[in-house]
């Protein structure tokens, strides 16, 4: 049901979404949801959840056009940050709730962490260079 819960979110966000503020992220594992959000909502910017890399990122990329690209913390590099860096990639990590993981990440250039625990990982995130 990715292409009708797609749907649904998009009609969600027009509906209640102010028109004032910037759009919301639209995140999904699948790149089918995400091709139905955005063939009907191309204005909305869009997040690529992957547990792990692809081989080769260009048909995502291509396909989807995402405006950030979510990974698993535990399948990140330093050459997967980097390529997405070169294609202007924001790369988020999921789940890091320690904060030696969080240095590392940030440590590796990640733009961001998602976090069960904001309490350890915010004073990480403040000292990042």
């Amino acid at each position: 049901r990715e292409a009708e819960t797609a749907l649904a979110v998009v009609e969600t966000i027009r509906q209640v979404w102010p028109e004032d503020r910037l759009p919301p992220l639209v995140t999904s594992f699948s790149m089918n949801a995400l091709a139905v959000a955005f063939d009907t909502a191309p204005w909305a910017p869009r997040g690529l959840l992957m547990r792990a890399p692809p081989a080769d990122w260009s048909d995502p990329i291509r396909r989807l056009r995402p405006a950030t690209v979510h990974l698993d913390r535990r399948t990140i590099t330093a050459d997967v940050v980097a390529d997405l860096a070169d294609r202007d990639l924001p790369v988020l990590a999921y789940t890091v709730n320690e904060a030696e993981i969080a240095r590392k990440l940030f440590d590796l250039r990640v733009d961001a962490v998602f976090s069960d625990a904001p309490d350890i990982v915010l004073p990480v995130a403040a000292t990042r260079t």
